[in-house]
């Protein structure tokens, strides 16, 4: 199985000293789309998704009083102060994302196959 993820990334400076970077998961393949992780509580975006926030975070979000929880998605725009923070925000999101394919290949894949059991009657005298 092969996992694929594209993702854009379009920089913009809406205003002098702020660098903004929209994230768009734009197509995914044997992978959900929505591998972008948000805070619940305000909605504001925390990091690329692992394995097990795929398995575990909803597509919307919910608080729960005196717990961090999140929820996913497949779009986010960041702000950044300088155009260095804004590249480093790009370059560390595309190897997430790669690492997230690799490790998703993995547990999915190690999933998927066929299996064939032979099952005999226990056999009493």
């Amino acid at each position: 199985m092969t996992v694929e993820l594209k993702a854009q990334f379009v920089k913009s400076a809406p205003c002098a000293g702020v660098y903004r970077v929209a994230v768009d998961i734009i197509d995914a393949v044997n992978i959900d789309f929505d591998v972008l992780v948000f805070k619940s509580a305000d909605e504001s975006y925390s990091h690329v998704a692992t394995v097990y926030d795929l398995e575990t975070w909803a597509l919307d979000p919910v608080t729960v009083p005196g717990c961090d929880t999140f929820f996913r998605g497949r779009g986010a725009v960041v702000n950044f102060d300088s155009v260095a923070k804004a590249d480093d925000f790009i370059s560390v999101t595309k190897g997430r994302l790669k690492l997230l394919a690799n490790q998703w290949n993995e547990v999915a894949g190690a999933f998927e196959g066929t299996e064939i059991c032979d099952i005999t009657s226990d056999t009493t005298s």
